[in-house]
């Protein structure tokens, strides 16, 4: 009788470079509740007491994990939420070079989940700030000047109605 070559057909290489997790994720934590189960003593079985406290235990992970991944997504958004607030607000960074960059922030991106800051065509990061300002505030011309004679009118308050009157000053003569 002849015996032929073997081959490596059903062979997954990669499994052999995985690395073992360090983590009891609730998968892990089930198959070993199953594998408790499946090969218990028939002769002396689980005591129903340590059943449930393990059941729960799987629970309690459940709801731990759940709360994290929560979590993260909640301070995610809230870095986020800072970034935009930052939009129109001078700001200093550091470069990559380690140079002080100063600007405006102009917009918001993200990049690999974490916001961006944009300033002066550049991305930087929350991390990368260094000072931040309140916006340059722009000079208007204020409440009631009259554009044509650069006067202030007065606004009278009329407690009849509750609207604001405005009176033309009088001018002396």
């Amino acid at each position: 009788m002849q015996v032929n070559a073997t081959s490596n057909d059903y062979y997954y290489d990669d499994q052999r470079n995985q690395k073992p997790k360090q983590e009891l994720d609730k998968n892990a934590f089930m198959q070993i509740l199953v594998n408790q189960l499946r090969y218990q003593n028939p002769l002396s079985p689980q005591d129903s007491d340590s059943f449930i406290n393990q059941m729960v235990q799987l629970t309690t992970i459940e709801q731990i994990t759940n709360l994290t991944t929560n979590m993260e997504r909640m301070l995610k958004s809230e870095e986020f939420n800072r970034a935009v607030n930052l939009i129109d607000y001078q700001a200093t960074a550091l470069n990559a070079n380690g140079e002080l960059v100063e600007g405006i922030v102009e917009k918001v991106t993200v990049a690999g989940g974490e916001p961006m800051l944009v300033i002066g065509n550049r991305e930087y990061s929350l991390g990368q700030l260094v000072y931040i300002s309140k916006p340059p505030v722009e000079e208007q011309e204020p409440a009631g000047t009259n554009n044509s004679t650069g006067t202030k009118s007065e606004e009278v308050a009329d407690s009849d109605n509750n609207t604001q009157v405005e009176e033309e000053p009088t001018t002396a003569e």
